[in-house]
């Protein structure tokens, strides 16, 4: 493990936020909750720690907060029914 190698991290947390996906086209609302929680703090500490970094920062805008997953999760209810 090279947990302090940035790019190790990045792909973590994408890793963390596929899974998550996987996971909501599957129904396990809770288990991709807890990937996307997961991919979001990685990536929030990763953007924090390289701020000169742009690309971090971009990642990050593309994982979802808590209240867009919500979201998300409601309207693949609604749609699915």
């Amino acid at each position: 493990d090279f947990p302090t190698v940035p790019e190790y991290r990045s792909e973590l947390a994408g890793s963390h936020y596929n899974l998550g996906n996987l996971l909501s086209d599957l129904g396990n609302r809770y288990e991709a909750e807890e990937q996307y929680h997961q991919a979001l703090a990685i990536q929030q500490k990763l953007a924090a720690d390289f701020p000169a970094v742009p690309d971090y920062r971009r990642d990050l805008a593309r994982y979802p907060t808590p209240r867009q997953f919500t979201r998300r999760m409601r309207w693949r209810r609604f749609r699915c029914s």
